[in-house]
């Protein structure tokens, strides 16, 4: 008897605490239109804003994750066909870049 009451009790608390309604998935997310500097899944997948909207973040083009195009942004990463690269070796002779081979310097 002694070891049951603790248990009768406990059991009695859980029946007569308020019920906790969960929030469904759909109303925990945040629209774009709410908080449009986090992370949204766009239909593509995760992404952020469109690059009109934000052209310096990192967008989710077709290609894949990719800055701006090389020809709006010539000196940072973009994703070309071969791959993640900077611009090629007869735009920039100095700066590493994504040849056939794979990465390297200019031939000497």
């Amino acid at each position: 008897m002694k070891f049951s009451l603790p248990i009768v009790f406990a059991f009695l608390g859980i029946a007569i605490a308020a019920p906790v309604q969960p929030q469904s998935a759909e109303s925990a997310k945040r629209s774009e239109a709410q908080s449009p500097d986090i992370l949204y899944n766009n239909q593509a997948g995760w992404g952020k804003r469109s690059e009109a909207q934000s052209p310096d973040i990192l967008y989710n083009n077709q290609a894949g994750w990719g800055k701006r195009s090389e020809k709006q942004s010539p000196d940072i990463l973009y994703n070309n066909q071969a791959g993640w690269g900077k611009r090629s070796e007869k735009q920039s002779p100095d700066i590493l870049y994504n040849n056939q081979a794979g990465w390297g310097k200019r031939k000497d």
